[in-house]
């Protein structure tokens, strides 16, 4: 498996989105967006890394499509996906957590504990 990332800059804006290339019965070859990364958060940043992320894929000839798997309890992204063309399937990701941390367990229960797949050791 390849791990990259890419940084998409505008003006003083930077949004760095990790990545991870998964290849599937030496065929299909998948570009996870691990994490995504920013100096300051904007929905209009967001559709324009995208749109690039996307046209950069395309034009590699390499990628079949991209997948992102984020929290649900962090809505920042719904719109801007469905707006950028993916499509929205309702799969979940379990994660089983072992001797967390007081504050960590807050957060969780809070739900502003945001874990993305780039988190996992499997990753």
């Amino acid at each position: 498996m390849e791990f990259t990332s890419t940084t998409y800059i505008s003006n003083d804006h930077q949004l760095q989105f990790s990545l991870k290339v998964n290849i599937q019965k030496n065929v299909i070859k998948e570009l996870i967006i691990g994490n995504i990364s920013f100096t300051n958060f904007s929905e209009d940043l967001l559709r324009r890394a995208f749109k690039d992320l996307i046209s950069k894929g395309n034009k590699s000839r390499q990628i079949t499509f991209i997948s992102f798997a984020y929290p649900s309890n962090c809505k920042i992204y719904d719109q801007t996906i469905k707006n950028s063309g993916f499509k929205i399937l309702e799969k979940s990701i379990s994660f089983i957590c072992d001797d967390i941390l007081p504050e960590i367990r807050a957060e969780m229960y809070q739900e502003t504990f945001l874990v993305y797949r780039d988190d996992i050791e499997t990753w």
